[in-house]
């Protein structure tokens, strides 16, 4: 109960990097095609496309907002 900690159980760091940032206090409107993994902070309105055969990810955070449409290999 109270021994050492077992690294099994340890939460690892997060793999994924996110080449663009949208901040928390950033609003964009308009179409957006991507090629690199995107990080939604702020507001997007509009619709999000991953270019074709990219591996794109796209995440949304806690605060992130978005009113469209998401096309992307991971969301």
């Amino acid at each position: 109960m109270f021994g050492k900690r077992n690294k099994n159980n340890l939460l690892m760091p997060s793999q994924e990097r996110f080449d663009t940032l949208i901040g928390k206090s950033s609003e964009i409107f308009g179409r957006m095609a991507v090629g690199d993994s995107l990080r939604i902070d702020g507001k997007v309105v509009g619709n999000i496309e991953s270019m074709p055969e990219a591996k794109v990810t796209v995440a949304i955070g806690i605060d992130g907002t978005v009113i469209g449409d998401i096309f992307a290999h991971r969301v």
